[in-house]
């Protein structure tokens, strides 16, 4: 090389050492940035190429906390029937009362949610009903400044929050609520139902009614990652119809009969033959042409959830406009819609729910020794009969029935309530057994009582209890005696440099969540290499076996051409599906044997329906890993019947 080609090449070394430099400080491993969230959705700013991780997401269950019995409140001049208060007022008395007073189920220092559903309401105008915490009584929440009033002949749905006082010990009522009748006249009605839930759900049209509702129990679990960076075409100031939407199918206008949609007038210019990402806007889209003619185009698939949150579109290739239509309570009257150019996103689902109880146990996904498992501390039971409830004991005011649970209940408190109930309150061991009041608690062996009014049976027997229970079933949350463990496929989600969108999908119940964002390649090698593995895994362990011939005592596949017992796995994952007719149903009967290395380590249950109805059926099958049989318990039907499911093995 000559001297001046030497020279020349130094010349232009520092520019070229520069990106060197760059370039292996990218290899370096920078510490993650932690997110911690617990509204569902969350933007990564100033975010890298690379990986969302570790993340940690907690069970939680709603519960409606505002009384279950008459022993739930101080009633003066009002009843509690059916979940609901009643008053009819009376001469020359002008207030009726129903203070709450359940407040040892309240935590110090939360928000929670005060929905008042008025459905008859015939007092004057000059009178009303006042929620609040004011009042010579000790509430649990912080005292309002301004009473919360409903008034004379006004029905409807009213949304509150209320912040609860840090030091709950001298607390004795929850809401002093009063109808204030100033006519003092007699012969004005009012019915109202109160439901009062841990958190803030005055901005989310929840549909509740009187039942448990956990992380995933409507929808499944759907975490979601999306390039944000990109420039939004939708205008929310834009000309729009208000209370009409446009149809994706031929391009004319329908009335919205809710009033709650509206369409935009303006027309927005796209790319032909593009995909664009749509966020928080409905699904009728409609696509347009050069001279704004209307074209035809199919329904797009959401994907997440079961309402138009998220999807992906691709323009016709003669496209050159787009009008959308916005659905205004879901989509925050068109504050939260998006539409960019590009479909760059991530998704990963988890078939699980998780659960929380008062006490402050709950489920929860964690990360952990480069995987990721769902602990999983909670079970859920639904009885629709009394299945293997038996009459225990008979009191002065209830009856008590008791029945196992599979997996058993955690014993270690007398004290501490292990269970939580949609129509009847959770109690201590000591509070149960010591008051002759409605509830249920769980047992020193691990199993479950319920103590229910004589009052409410029309026949004070197991009779009676069936009946009731067909009409009310009754759905337990408790604490497991032994946490569960199961190992997941990899969560991790994609993120992409500049802004990235983080969507979790959970149903009505939003969880807490946080997680880890990779800064550099460096520092997201690591979760590349656990992916490979993962996937590795998976495709070098794939089996899938035939047992329909192997079935025992009787069981056989319901028809020739269909399978009976199917058994897969992948890794440590194994699922199943059975459908199977004609066999014994006593208890602990034995359907077949398992493989060898299909056995779990840990106790799993799972439901059996019948074909006739789709029903659920009596009892329940599980996998015995003592002996490696699957086992029933005492079914209520051999006819037709079919379960599947998923389990881990280690």
């Amino acid at each position: 090389m000559k001297n001046k080609d030497i020279i020349k090449k130094l010349k232009y070394t520092p520019n070229n050492t520069d990106k060197r430099l760059e370039e292996i400080e990218n290899l370096k491993e920078i510490e993650n940035i932690n997110h911690n969230i617990s509204t569902g959705e969350y933007i990564i700013e100033n975010s890298k190429k690379g990986y969302c991780t570790k993340f940690n997401i907690q069970g939680k269950t709603l519960s409606d906390l505002w009384g279950k019995t008459s022993s739930d409140f101080s009633l003066w001049k009002s009843t509690f029937v059916d979940g609901k208060i009643n008053i009819i007022t009376e001469n020359d008395i002008r207030y009726s009362n129903f203070f709450t007073t359940n407040y040892t189920l309240y935590k110090p220092d939360t928000i929670y949610t005060i929905i008042v559903d008025v459905d008859k309401n015939t007092l004057p105008s000059t009178s009303g009903i006042y929620i609040h915490s004011l009042g010579e009584e000790n509430s649990v929440f912080i005292p309002n400044l301004t009473n919360i009033a409903i008034l004379g002949g006004v029905i409807g749905k009213f949304r509150y929050t209320f912040t609860t006082i840090s030091d709950l010990s001298d607390c004795n009522i929850v809401l002093r609520s009063v109808l204030d009748n100033d006519t003092l006249a007699s012969g004005y009605e009012v019915s109202l139902k109160i439901t009062i839930l841990e958190g803030d759900y005055t901005d989310i049209n929840i549909d509740y009614s009187n039942e448990l509702l956990s992380v995933g129990q409507r929808d499944k679990i759907e975490l979601l990652s999306y390039q944000y960076s990109e420039i939004n075409i939708f205008n929310k100031n834009a000309d729009f119809k208000d209370n009409y939407i446009l149809q994706y199918l031929n391009g004319e206008e329908l009335i919205s009969e809710a009033s709650n949609h509206k369409y935009t007038l303006d027309y927005i210019e796209i790319e032909p033959d593009t995909e664009y990402t749509f966020y928080n806007c409905s699904r009728n889209i409609c696509w347009y042409d050069i001279n704004k003619s209307f074209i035809p185009a199919s329904l797009n698939e959401r994907i997440i959830g079961d309402k138009d949150i998220f999807y992906i579109a691709r323009s016709p290739k003669n496209a050159k406009y787009l009008r959308v239509t916005i659905i205004k309570d879901l989509h925050d009257n068109g504050n939260k819609t998006i539409i960019t150019k590009g479909n760059k996103y991530d998704k990963k689902t988890i078939p699980y729910t998780l659960r929380s109880l008062p006490n402050g146990v709950k489920d929860e996904i964690v990360y952990k020794n480069n995987k990721y498992y769902l602990i999983k501390r909670c079970e859920e039971h639904t009885y629709t009969d009394i299945g293997n409830l038996n009459l225990s004991h008979v009191y002065d005011n209830t009856l008590q029935f008791m029945g196992t649970l599979t997996p058993q209940a955690v014993v270690d408190s007398l004290d501490t309530a292990y269970v939580l109930c949609n129509n009847l309150n959770g109690k201590s061991r000591n509070d149960f057994n010591n008051n002759d009041i409605e509830g249920c608690s769980t047992t020193g062996s691990g199993d479950i009582a319920f103590k229910i009014l004589k009052s409410k049976l029309t026949t004070q027997d197991g009779n009676g209890f069936s009946e009731w229970i067909k009409n009310n079933p009754i759905t337990i949350i408790y604490q497991l005696a032994k946490p569960q463990e199961i190992e997941l496929t990899s969560l991790n989600l994609e993120q992409y440099n500049n802004q990235t969108k983080f969507i979790c999908n959970t149903g009505i119940v939003i969880p807490d969540i946080s997680f880890e964002s990779t800064q550099n390649l460096g520092s997201h090698i690591e979760v590349i290499r656990d992916t490979i593995k993962n996937i590795n895994n998976m495709q070098s362990k794939n089996i899938i076996i035939d047992l329909s011939n192997k079935l025992l005592n009787g069981w056989k596949r319901t028809v020739s051409d269909n399978d009976g017992f199917i058994i897969s796995k992948n890794g440590n994952q194994v699922s199943f599906h059975m459908r199977i007719t004609g066999g014994i149903i006593t208890d602990s009967t034995a359907l077949l044997k398992l493989p060898d290395g299909f056995t779990p380590k840990t106790f799993y249950v799972f439901p059996i329906f019948t074909t006739q109805n789709n029903q659920l059926v009596q009892g329940f099958m599980y996998f015995n890993f003592a002996n490696g049989y699957l086992q029933i318990t005492q079914l209520g039907s051999n006819a037709d019947i079919y379960s599947y499911g998923t389990y881990f093995i280690e």
